[in-house]
């Protein structure tokens, strides 16, 4: 007679209690919106892997910085989903933000996240080569494909009146940190068609209208429009910020920045400029910019302390320019657009 091996109870009940973990674990990752490994979707392996990698990820920005969203704050579009997602959209993955944004203001995220609200989201695209030894997975090139700015209500209202010139009791101030660095640029130096005009929004009742049509994609050695800083400050590294705003008009929003001996050549700082206050913000209402709203702001290493000179030239104008700032310790000025004091 042929032998059938039975198991223990003991052995059954061994097995019974591996399946009965490995259904919890995954409902605990349905339920919290998990992509765990040993659980995960492993889209790693949906393909033929060639010789690059990428990997598309989403990061909040406030106050403090950018930092990593959690699952949470995604769902129910988190982990594998959400990568699948960012895939299929990368050509224009900007209704994707502005509806990840919409969501957190719906589930009220927006004040009581992990940190002190959230002001933007950016999207970036992470891509490594391939290696035998994977060396470089903790190395990949980052590139920043999309940004979406998050503009509360209060703020959008506040804009709105600036913009069609009801705004009443003058700007809104903000302190000055110890180490900040701020310029008034009606106390600067102009050149060609820009010229210091009233503004009551403006920190000092003052502002500089840098006049004209977009002048070059590239820097002048003689600008159409220019103004001329000069400032002292020790040796360090800084973020480089630009009060301003913009006439009606998407491509009429930016400046070039050259710094001491930049200045009268085409080297500038930063590729495609600063300001572009129309990426995100309303026409005819001052807030603060970098490289773009919602970018990681403009680096800038001064090597020696004492005298430095600034200069900003007209890019895409009409574009009025109040006051610049450079600090060591600012990590985002997305929260409003008032003057420093």
């Amino acid at each position: 007679m042929e032998h059938v091996a039975t198991l223990s109870s003991g052995r059954r009940r061994l097995v019974w209690l591996i399946c009965a973990g490995i259904l919890a674990a995954q409902f605990w990752q349905s339920v919290d919106k998990r992509d765990d490994w040993p659980l995960s979707s492993y889209p790693m392996y949906s393909g033929i892997q060639g010789k690059s990698a990428s990997r598309w990820r989403v990061l909040g920005v406030d106050q403090n910085g950018s930092f990593e969203l959690k699952g949470k704050h995604l769902a129910p579009l988190a982990g594998a989903r959400m990568r699948h997602l960012l895939r299929r959209v990368r050509k224009d993955p900007r209704p994707v933000l502005h509806t990840l944004a919409r969501r957190f203001a719906e589930r009220g995220e927006l004040g009581r996240h992990d940190r002190q609200g959230l002001l933007a989201l950016r999207l970036y695209q992470d891509r490594w080569h391939i290696k035998r030894d994977a060396g470089n997975r903790n190395s990949p090139r980052s590139k920043l494909r999309s940004v979406h700015v998050i503009l509360g209500q209060g703020l959008r209202q506040r804009l709105a009146l600036e913009a069609s010139g009801k705004a009443t009791g003058g700007p809104r101030e903000r302190p000055r940190q110890s180490d900040d660095i701020v310029l008034e640029a009606e106390l600067g130096s102009l050149h060609g068609k820009a010229r210091v005009v009233p503004d009551a929004m403006a920190s000092e009742g003052r502002a500089v209208l840098f006049q004209g049509p977009s002048a070059s994609r590239s820097a002048l050695p003689k600008p159409r429009a220019a103004l001329d800083l000069e400032f002292r400050a020790p040796p360090g590294h800084y973020r480089v910020w630009l009060r301003g705003k913009s006439a009606a008009g998407r491509g009429q929003d930016s400046v070039w920045l050259q710094f001491d001996k930049d200045m009268g050549s085409a080297r500038v700082l930063g590729e495609t400029g600063a300001g572009h206050f129309r990426e995100a913000y309303p026409a005819g209402a001052f807030m603060w910019s970098s490289a773009k709203p919602g970018f990681p702001a403009l680096g800038l290493s001064l090597r020696k302390g004492g005298r430095h000179r600034l200069r900003i030239a007209l890019h895409q104008g009409p574009v009025m320019i109040d006051q610049v700032l450079l600090s060591p310790g600012r990590q985002t000025m997305l929260d409003g657009g008032g003057v420093i004091r």
